[in-house]
């Protein structure tokens, strides 16, 4: 019994280590997105001008 709670203590672990990783990932290509849009957007803006 007690192998099973341990086993369910380390599942509960790593899906939550998982989701933690799936969700920086995400952050972290929003973010690049949202930089990679900005910076097109400036430089259109740039070129408008000259």
């Amino acid at each position: 019994m007690k192998a099973k709670t341990n086993y369910s203590v380390l599942l509960a672990e790593t899906t939550a280590k998982g989701s933690l990783a799936i969700f920086a990932g995400a952050v972290l290509f929003l973010g690049g997105f949202v930089t990679w849009s900005a910076a097109g957007a400036l430089s259109g803006i740039v070129s408008l001008f000259n």
